[in-house]
């Protein structure tokens, strides 16, 4: 199982993803060959709200909130 099949069965669940620079929090809407689709929300961390596209080369770690 490689890192993309890994995320495809958390489509639909609130994840944390950090990226050098921001942590965003949202949705997993869909993961693709070398990204992942994020809704977020605007938060303290986060001023972006929307549909975010997240490079899986630009991810530091990923999280899955209970």
């Amino acid at each position: 199982m490689n890192f993309q099949q890994a995320l495809q069965q958390y489509i639909g669940r609130t994840i944390e993803v950090l990226t050098v620079g921001s942590l965003l929090t949202g949705t997993l809407l869909q993961v693709g060959e070398g990204f992942l689709v994020l809704r977020t929300s605007s938060n303290y961390y986060n001023p972006v709200e929307g549909d975010v596209t997240v490079f899986f080369t630009n991810i530091e770690f990923v999280r899955v909130l209970p």
